[in-house]
């Protein structure tokens, strides 16, 4: 009525995916007696699987836009997919997992922004049964590598996150950086960048991978401005004449739209000829801003004290101008005018 069970152990090598792993036992059943032929077990199998590991790079940019400014943030996202048919489960409750590691460079023309790094878009997640506190983590420690587990299983683990819509065979590893200033003279920019993938940091002799590349456009606005006025500056003028002044707002060389904000007063000796006021585009010659027809003849000297507003498209120039009519003042007194503008609301 006994039962016994012999065991032994044996470690599995790296060899082809898929393979088969074999075994049978042979019993002799009666050792005394030397005619009697060993008899096989029955025959276990294995099948040796592996994770597959891919990753892809995404980029998004903080208005949601193709292209972003200066100072402006852009979002980083690595996906890391386990598409391996390997039942993969974190380490600490007893079974299989895969380990990946994700590096990344900031890219040249930006600055990290401090404490954005988070995995599944939390700024802490368990890795083999230790909480990882990420809000501390620089750019220094992204470029040597966030290590993150990837599930095959849908299990019920901190590094999935279903704000984030992750599945349990994927990882999000996401981090923030800071558009720079442009340097001097240079009105647009493309910004570059690629992450690095270890799918097996236990195997020191596995090549690394790099993600696909994605590249982000840096575009700035160059509004210059200048001051003309009919009769042109320096003419001489009488009592009941009027003055066009004109504030010339141009984005020829800028490569992103720009809104400003115009004041003026009007000079001592002048009133102001009502319903003057208007906005030409140097293209079109039509009463328009925001793209929709206006009738700035309605604005007041008050709009023009508190400052009227003109979006430029890149490659745009537009006129803001008004009339003023000259009172009866003293002989060869001059009268001046200078705007105010506010390049970028």
């Amino acid at each position: 009525g006994e039962e016994k069970t012999l065991e032994f152990k044996v470690k599995v090598q790296d060899i082809e995916n898929n393979a088969v792993i074999k075994n049978v036992a042979n019993v002799n059943k009666d050792i005394e007696n030397p005619d009697l032929q060993d008899e096989p077990t029955n025959e276990v199998e294995h099948i040796y699987v592996e994770p597959i590991i891919t990753a892809r790079k995404e980029v998004a940019t903080e208005k949601g836009l193709e292209y972003v400014l200066e100072g402006e943030k852009v979002t980083y996202k690595i996906t890391v997919e386990n598409e391996g048919s390997l039942e993969i489960n974190l380490i600490n409750i007893g079974t299989l997992y895969s380990l990946a590691k994700i590096k990344d460079e900031i890219p040249a023309g930006t600055t990290f922004v401090e404490g954005s790094i988070k995995v599944d878009g939390k700024s802490s997640y368990e890795l083999n049964g230790e909480n990882i506190d990420l809000s501390t983590k620089t750019a220094e420690d992204l470029s040597k590598g966030i290590a993150v587990n990837v599930l095959e299983q849908a299990l019920d683990v901190a590094v999935n996150s279903a704000e984030e819509n992750s599945t349990q065979n994927e990882v999000k590893v996401s981090f923030e950086v800071a558009v720079n200033e442009l340097e001097e003279g240079i009105n647009t920019k493309e910004i570059k960048n690629t992450a690095i993938i270890n799918k097996a940091p236990e195997k020191p002799d596995l090549p690394e991978e790099p993600t696909n590349e994605v590249k982000t456009e840096v575009k700035k606005a160059n509004l210059q401005i200048r001051k003309e006025s009919e009769p042109i500056s320096g003419s001489k003028v009488k009592a009941g004449d009027e003055i066009t002044y004109k504030v010339v707002l141009s984005n020829k060389e800028g490569t992103a739209q720009v809104i400003a904000k115009v004041k003026d007063e009007i000079p001592a000796g002048t009133e102001f000829v009502e319903g003057s006021i208007k906005v030409l585009s140097a293209e079109e010659k039509t009463l328009t801003t925001d793209g929709t027809e206006t009738d700035f003849t309605t604005l007041t000297l008050e709009n023009l004290a508190t400052g009227i507003e003109v979006e430029l498209q890149a490659g745009e120039e537009k006129t803001l101008e008004f009339k003023v009519k000259v009172q009866d003042i003293e002989n060869n007194a001059s009268i001046k005018n200078v705007a105010k503008v506010n390049k970028d609301l």
